[in-house]
This record gives C-alpha cells, structure tokens and sequence, in this order.
C-alpha cells in the first residue's frame, strides 16, 4: 500500500464493480429519462428499476438490478433526476406549456 502511494499510482484507485448493462445501454437509459423529463414526465427510482428490468430480459441477462445498481447509475448519470410521484403531479400541473404539450405531440407521430 505504501508502495502504491509513493509511486502515485494509488491515489485514484477506486473499487469498481460491474454493472448490469453495459454502458452504451445504460447511456440509452438515462437518454430516455432525461428526454421524457423534458417532455414533463419524469420518472421515480422504481420505474427506473423496471426499465432497466425489462432491458435486461429482453437482452437475456439474468441479474435483476437493485437499488444499489440505481443510485450507481445515478451517480454515472447526474442529468438523470429522479421525480417522487407525489410531487409530480404538482409539478407537472404547474409546469405544463402548451409548447411542451406540442413538443410532446410531435415527439408521439415521430414515433
């Protein structure tokens, strides 16, 4: 440990575990959550959850990800804010435009 420190190598090693999608796919994630936050819905940790749950299924990997994996994810993703349902109702009656509901209609025939 010395040794490492002495020679500058230690100073930035950080314990890394691995995650359960890969970092392309949680980049497409936290795409998607960050785009429908500016659409007016955001999402709170447990449909975060199931997201990546279903994301995992359909790429056929077994683990399940957890809330441990979720506040990872949120620390990758810092852009990603993560909405309690209680307060998005709020918030959302209060913040809705009618140019985010345009948006969010051009943003549905796109699709």
């Amino acid at each position: 440990m010395r040794w490492r420190f002495a020679n500058g190598k230690g100073q930035y090693v950080y314990l890394e575990r691995h995650t359960i999608l890969t970092r392309v796919q949680e980049e497409i994630l936290s795409q998607h959550c960050v785009s429908m936050a500016h659409l007016g819905y955001g999402f709170s940790r447990w449909q975060i959850l199931d997201m990546a749950l279903n994301m995992a299924v359909a790429l056929g990997i077994e683990n399940e990800p957890t809330k441990h994996w979720f506040y990872g994810f949120l620390k990758r993703f810092p852009d990603v804010n993560m909405v309690h349902p209680a307060k998005r109702e709020k918030a959302r009656d209060a913040a809705v435009t009618n140019e985010m509901i345009k948006n969010y209609l051009k943003e549905l025939e796109l699709t």
